[in-house]
């Protein structure tokens, strides 16, 4: 066989390779949308760029927001060229983590201090048997957060 026909033969294999869509695709992140789906560019050339595809955290209800340029795994789920999905491949990819829906409230945790807004004069008012007190000046609280969450843990 002539160097030229393995060449023609090696491009044609290329060219119609299948792609085998149960197994997972390295990409490189071009954007990420408002609905936190993502635009990718696989690294593999039989697969186009391939845009809004979403991101399967593993957790219902989890929102990330990427850093540009990194890296995912593209899949299909059950095998099926239209239902592409991205997995996240590197921790330090992340940028924020959000629960329950986009733009969520920081987190805090257990030890971390607190301190409350302030109270205008006369809003607290202690009473015992033999005495009533009240503050006359404002008054702001503050100290360690005691209880959390058992299902929520941040380092």
């Amino acid at each position: 066989m002539s160097s030229a026909a393995a060449w023609l033969g090696a491009v044609l294999r290329r060219a119609f390779a299948r792609i085998d869509y149960f197994a997972l695709y390295e990409a490189r992140v071009v954007s990420q949308r408002a609905d936190g789906s993502v635009d990718v560019w696989p690294f593999d050339a039989r697969l186009p760029p391939m845009g809004g595809i979403p991101l399967r955290l593993g957790i219902p209800g989890a929102h990330v927001k990427l850093a540009p340029s990194c890296r995912v795994l593209v899949g299909f789920a059950n095998g099926s060229p239209g239902e592409p999905f991205a997995l996240l491949l590197d921790a330090g990819d992340v940028v924020s983590v959000s629960f329950g829906g986009l733009g969520g409230r920081p987190v805090a945790r257990v030890g971390d201090p607190v301190e409350s807004e302030t109270i205008p004069p006369g809003a607290i008012t202690f009473l015992s048997p033999t005495v009533q007190v009240t503050n006359t000046q404002p008054v702001t609280l503050r100290g360690p957060i005691l209880l959390g969450s058992q299902k929520v843990k941040a380092a």
